[in-house]
């Protein structure tokens, strides 16, 4: 079960856009919403499971209620950072009032990560 007291990260949903320009397409991302949320890294456990899928993740976002994401169009911002997700949202035990995702760090935040 997962309370609702341990719902203390705030994550902004972002949407991929495209614009034309002289130059062509320019890509930026949108804020979506802001939602309350438990980020936690992935266990080595779960991270070597993910990897035999041919999936790097690094991070588990769980949101109150459901989501709809689409891979490569959607991502989060969290303190900061860009978690990309990594598969689509999940129920949490079948219950349709919690998602999980499954993300990874954007590869500009996993190597600052790999420099400090």
């Amino acid at each position: 079960m997962i309370h609702a007291g341990r719902f203390t990260e705030r994550v902004t949903i972002q949407r991929r856009t495209a614009t034309q320009s002289a130059t062509g397409d320019v890509e930026a991302w949108e804020d979506v919403e802001t939602r309350w949320a438990v980020v936690a890294p992935m266990s080595s456990r779960m991270r070597f499971e993910y990897a035999q899928r041919d999936s790097i993740v690094t991070h588990r976002v769980v949101l109150r209620e459901a989501v709809e994401l689409t891979l490569g169009e959607h991502r989060f911002k969290w303190r900061g950072r860009v978690l990309v997700p990594a598969e689509p949202p999940e129920p949490i035990a079948n219950r349709q009032s919690f998602s999980a995702v499954p993300v990874r760090l954007s590869p500009e935040d996993a190597a600052e990560d790999e420099v400090s």
